[in-house]
């Protein structure tokens, strides 16, 4: 059989993967490159060259089993960290470090109550993900859930939804506007031991190398935007943005 596949992200990626052995695969992106979100970047920093992302930076071990299981199948190495996290707030102060890293950090949190509670608030968002599966159908938006379980509009504004949105590397004002479900998924699944982040040393990179040698008999079309697909009797049609069509 024939098959489309449109989009050569990871996801794109690995379902041409899976498809090749037993069909004629093409995989579409209006992209010059593999790898969709997965960008690494090689940068020289005082004569040494170290990898910057640009879209995803790491995978949440408790949260992608099947892409840590992918990346053992493709010999890749990975290493695991433990989440901290630096706060720098709208209205000024001091940045804000998570875990506190010395006395220092710990006094300026509780000479804060403002920044404590908004930070207690936080923990509670992480931790109410009792009903996750209530919002698998992608429905209910952050914004939404937020005022359903009485978070302050202040919490949200100036912490709930620019918080989100760094991590996601989303515009702020997107974010109220995002599925909970997920968000939910990845703050509610952390190893609590060790909220464990995995990576590879030379950048993810290294995952869509990894991943494109596998493709031997997938045939490349980057640089072409799918325009329409359609369908045709019983087959569906693809046009790209040149104008050409495949059944």
């Amino acid at each position: 059989m024939r098959i489309a596949v449109i989009g050569a992200g990871i996801s794109g990626m690995a379902s041409a993967w899976f498809l090749q052995p037993a069909h004629d695969v093409t995989l579409y992106d209006k992209a010059d490159r593999l790898g969709g979100h997965v960008h690494s970047i090689p940068v020289e920093c005082n004569g040494v060259t170290v990898q910057v992302e640009t879209g995803v930076e790491f995978f949440v071990e408790a949260t992608y089993p099947c892409v840590m299981a992918l990346w053992r199948v493709l010999g890749l190495r990975r290493r695991k960290a433990s989440a901290t996290l630096t706060i720098t707030f709208r209205d000024g102060g001091r940045p804000l470090a998570l875990p506190p890293r010395s006395p220092r950090h710990l006094l300026q949190l509780l000479l804060s109550p403002r920044r404590l509670g908004q930070l207690m608030l936080f923990t509670r968002f992480t931790r109410s993900t009792d009903e996750l599966t209530k919002y698998a159908d992608l429905a209910v938006s952050l914004g939404e859930y937020a005022r359903q379980r009485g978070f302050p509009k202040r919490f949200q504004e100036e912490m709930l939804f620019p918080l989100i949105a760094a991590s996601w590397g989303a515009p702020v004002a997107d974010m109220r506007h995002f599925p909970v479900y997920d968000v939910l998924k990845i703050v509610g699944r952390f190893d609590r031991a060790g909220y464990t982040f995995c990576f590879l040393d030379n950048g993810l990179g290294d995952y869509i190398n990894a991943l494109a040698a596998e493709l031997r008999s997938v045939e490349m079309r980057l640089g072409r935007a799918v325009k329409e697909v359609r369908k045709d009797g019983e087959l569906f049609l693809v046009e790209d943005d040149r104008g050409e069509v495949r059944s």
